[in-house]
């Protein structure tokens, strides 16, 4: 290997030097149309909430959709906690409360995690729907019990038949390279295509 293409080598390692964030879906249950979902109203002391199953090691962020329950437009504040096992199991990730207005139509809300919420691929976990105060809201739930690897949990139970609309993921850091390290590489193998021109003649 000649110098030339050592360098090319050691520029394109240095081209992944710059990243970004991206994101990635673990688990979901979001193909019905929100018109056709179940709306179940939102009450202190009757925790609602979903089993998964995670095939990556942390939660990022959970969106599900929220209904106006009684067309009266207050802003309400919900967070995400994320249950190891079941809805009374231990606390692994809170996500930070968000305060919204649901839409008569559904409306998809998102909940970050200040910090990933660690969890175990291929174990069970919950992720409630807690409100510290009355809201009158309601929680779209799938009335086709799609999502196969847990149930919608529906005053602390398991509710038959029946999974929220949910997705559930991670924000990952995905490399990608720098204009000016793809410049130079640019230069690195043209370079390289000139001299073997030269020599070949």
């Amino acid at each position: 290997m000649n110098a030339t293409a050592v360098i090319l080598f050691g520029i394109l390692g240095l081209a992944t030097s710059c990243c970004a964030q991206g994101e990635v879906i673990d688990q979901r249950n979001d193909q019905s149309n929100r018109s056709s979902l179940t709306r179940w109203t939102l009450q202190v002391g009757d925790p609602v909430g979903q089993e998964f199953v995670p095939t990556l090691g942390g939660v990022d962020f959970v969106e599900t959709v929220f209904f106006d329950h009684d067309f009266s437009q207050n802003p309400i504040t919900i967070q995400v906690l994320i249950h190891d096992g079941t809805i009374v199991g231990p606390v692994v990730g809170a996500s930070s409360p968000v305060t919204f207005i649901a839409s008569d139509f559904g409306s998809i809300r998102r909940f970050d995690f200040p910090s990933t919420a660690p969890v175990i691929p291929g174990q069970i976990y919950v992720m409630e729907l807690f409100q510290s105060g009355p809201q009158n809201d309601s929680i779209g739930a799938d009335p086709s019990a799609a999502y196969l690897t847990g149930q919608m949990i529906r005053s602390g139970a398991p509710f038959d038949g029946y999974d929220l609309w949910f997705r559930e993921g991670m924000v990952v850091v995905v490399p990608e390279p720098s204009l000016l390290t793809l410049s130079i590489a640019g230069v690195a193998v043209f370079a390289t295509a000139f001299r073997r021109r030269r020599e070949i003649r």
